[in-house]
């Protein structure tokens, strides 16, 4: 997930340090909004897509720094097939915000 934060922090500039913490809360509007809009991907990309919708859609972000101190060890939970489909994916929501894809 590191790599993975770097790369859609790069490509998808938000302010937003973790891209890929599914701890989340939306407002009423937020949550229609990204139900109007739908989300293409599955998995962890999925909540990349999502904040690009709330960008494109002028919805304010904030962003509470989650730090799991049992991480230095373990396996990963994402297969090898979900990271390269999660790599590729990142450059199409980037290009899919830059071309106004994502508004409701």
């Amino acid at each position: 997930s590191y790599f993975a934060n770097r790369l859609a922090r790069l490509l998808i500039p938000t302010g937003v340090h973790d891209y890929t913490n599914g701890f989340r809360i939306y407002t009423r509007k937020a949550a229609e909004t990204i139900l109007a809009v739908g989300v293409v991907n599955k998995g962890f990309i999925a909540l990349s897509e999502i904040i690009a919708i709330c960008v494109a859609n002028g919805l304010a972000i904030h962003s509470f720094p989650i730090v799991f101190r049992d991480r230095t060890k373990g396996s990963s939970s994402a297969s090898l097939v979900e990271v390269v489909t999660s790599f590729i994916a990142v450059f199409k929501i980037a290009l899919m915000l830059r071309r106004g894809k994502f508004k409701a």
